[in-house]
């Protein structure tokens, strides 16, 4: 994952959560300057500056996301 990136919004990522959460979270986000890459899948995930995870992935768990998330 990368830092500080000046000038740039910050990309968050929100991961699992269910439609409502991740909508309502992404709006939050957006409004407050960051760029929001919502997904539902550990597999799906993309780099980003800060993570956002549900404690209650669908078929994933912390040290795969660990590992996922080190991989990207």
């Amino acid at each position: 994952m990368s830092g500080g990136r000046p000038g740039a919004a910050h990309r968050v990522m929100l991961l699992g959560f269910g439609e409502f959460e991740r909508h309502a979270l992404a709006s939050y986000l957006r409004l407050a300057g960051s760029r929001a890459l919502a997904y539902t899948q550990v597999e799906s995930i993309a780099e980003a500056d800060f993570v956002i995870a549900d404690v209650h992935m669908p078929g994933a768990d912390g040290l795969q996301l660990a590992a996922a998330l080190r991989g990207a």
